[in-house]
């Protein structure tokens, strides 16, 4: 492991392996003031008048387990009385040659009520705009891992290119009444690279970017006759790249994917 580290360092690579740009938030992070979908290496949302369902973060030193600050999502449904969805959440787009193997941190959820069944908190990844090495299934451009918990007991969506991976039980967040557990840091670990070779059967190269979304959101609420829907979510301490606890064969700089 200490070669790793001394060889991501000579490469320009922070020392702790995060290929995430300020993924504790000690740095300030502020929504951009127009939106890039494709700006690399900083935190944005979709937030803004073309997207009126989406809301973006907050940096915040209400809580946190990883420095002073984290990231704090909002959802409330009164902001939204027009759609059925409402998403809100923070994106790193990330300029990387081949899928990270750790996508870690920790999550907590605090003042959870339920306006609706399909209501969750998830990680999103995504490999952005494929030119070869495709899923074997379908010819997708852009595939994807959403790692959904908050009570959801299946797929909340069907979305040709998007894989659900149920996180409830891993992690231990259900509260066994349909809901979640609250006011608690909970850690999460997982291997997006194993994740896309076992769901899509292919490990993923030659694409744009990687696109990783932390969320949460609500989908096919009726405002008319289901109960408010808010959450507070926290995250904080975000890793997103090679496992430098255990074997790792990701390519650091410079370096290609062994086949």
């Amino acid at each position: 492991m200490i070669w790793m580290v001394l060889a991501a360092a000579l490469a320009g690579q922070p020392e702790n392996g995060n290929l995430l740009v300020n993924g504790s938030f000690e740095e300030p992070a502020e929504e951009p003031a127009e939106l890039d979908p494709h700006r690399l290496s900083e935190w944005w949302s979709f937030a803004g008048p073309e997207r009126p369902y989406w809301r973006g973060f907050e940096r915040t030193d209400e809580r946190s387990i990883d420095g002073d600050y984290s990231v704090k999502l909002t959802l409330d449904s009164d902001s939204n009385p027009t759609s059925t969805s409402l998403i809100v959440g923070a994106i790193q787009n990330l300029d990387i040659e081949a899928m990270p193997e750790e996508l870690s941190g920790w999550v907590r959820v605090e003042d959870w009520k339920r306006g609706t069944m399909r209501q969750y908190v998830q990680i999103v990844v995504i490999v952005w705009d494929v030119t070869g090495n495709f899923p074997p299934e379908r010819q997708h451009r852009n595939y994807q891992i959403a790692y959904t918990f908050g009570g959801v007991e299946k797929p909340p969506l069907k979305i040709s290119n998007r894989k659900f991976q149920l996180l409830n039980d891993a992690l231990e967040l259900d509260d066994g009444e349909g809901g979640v557990v609250e006011d608690e840091w909970v850690r999460f670990d997982l291997n997006p690279r194993e994740d896309f070779k076992r769901l899509w059967g292919v490990d993923p190269s030659d694409y744009r970017y990687i696109r990783v979304l932390y969320e949460v959101r609500y989908d096919g609420r009726d405002d008319e006759f289901e109960t408010d829907a808010k959450a507070h979510v926290y995250w904080d301490g975000l890793h997103f790249g090679p496992d430098l606890n255990g074997e790792s064969d990701w390519p650091l700089e410079g370096e290609t994917e062994s086949e």
